[in-house]
């Protein structure tokens, strides 16, 4: 099955002693994933309106299922700052995929924003024999950077890969998966109530679970920005002198900027 965003690396450079990476990558919003997104949009606001709003049980079971939550067609999340963010979460979600990063817990699917505290995406990756944990933050750059300069651009990249490194501390880290684990079990819960198929789920629990008492996972922040802002030196001019904040600790964290070909134009039609 061919993927909506297949990626071009097109640059990668090593970070911290060994203890990251960063890369660089150059996707196309295919006519079929621009489809995608927008579907995943409507279903965002869906969700966000149905758990701020009615709040039933039967409301729940829809977003369990995810199936398909009925008409979509009207839904729109009204904060346009949320709207970017959603975009960037589900776009990043789609190009892990393309990755072979298998996802476990997307949060834009649990309350329709992007603006709920914790993990943007948990997900586990085959190293050898053996299944890894890698969590995933999202920075969506949008008006941050429009028809700004590269090397302004560059700045803006930086300031998001700052933040999102911050946002990885290890207490903070656990404490989050902590949450995704509560709210999993909540899920399941549910689902079983309503006679939904929740295996898939409480096998993904259940690993979640084993790497977070190992103290087992890796970390990546992935910023998104229009590919016409974007040139061969903006991975080098994004990364120079981050730091790695120590209370990430020894955990593996990598960096990732992808250029998106019309990112730009398409955020603005869902706005």
């Amino acid at each position: 099955m061919s993927q909506p965003i297949p990626p071009t690396e097109l640059a990668s450079e090593n970070l911290w002693a060994g203890l990251g990476k960063a890369k660089y990558f150059r996707i196309t919003f295919t006519k079929e994933f621009r489809t995608i997104l927008k579907n995943s949009m409507a279903e965002a606001a869906q969700i966000y309106h149905e758990r701020h709003a009615t709040k039933t049980r039967k409301g729940l079971l829809k977003i369990i299922e995810s199936g398909g939550l009925g008409d979509q067609s009207q839904a729109r999340i009204d904060d346009k700052d949320d709207t970017v963010g959603v975009i960037g979460e589900i776009t990043v979600e789609h190009f892990v995929e393309s990755r072979k990063l298998e996802v476990l817990w997307p949060k834009w699917k649990v309350g329709g924003t992007s603006k709920s505290p914790g993990i943007d995406l948990v997900t586990k990756i085959r190293r050898s024999s053996e299944w890894s944990m890698r969590l995933f933050e999202s920075k969506h750059l949008h008006e941050e950077t429009r028809g700004k300069q590269h090397e302004a651009c560059c700045l803006s990249i930086k300031d998001k890969l700052k933040n999102g490194l911050e946002e990885f501390d290890q207490i903070k880290t656990r404490l989050n998966l902590t949450g995704v684990l509560i709210q999993m079990s909540l899920t399941i819960r549910r689902g079983k109530a309503g006679g939904a198929n929740v295996d898939r789920l409480e096998q993904s629990h259940d690993f979640i679970n084993s790497k977070l008492a190992q103290n087992d996972y890796s970390s990546e922040i992935v910023a998104s920005i229009d590919s016409k802002y974007c040139m061969s030196s903006t991975l080098s001019r994004s990364i120079k002198d981050l730091q790695l904040p120590s209370s990430v600790g020894t955990h593996t964290m990598n960096l990732t900027v992808i250029a998106c070909d019309l990112l730009e134009e398409v955020t603005d039609e869902i706005i």
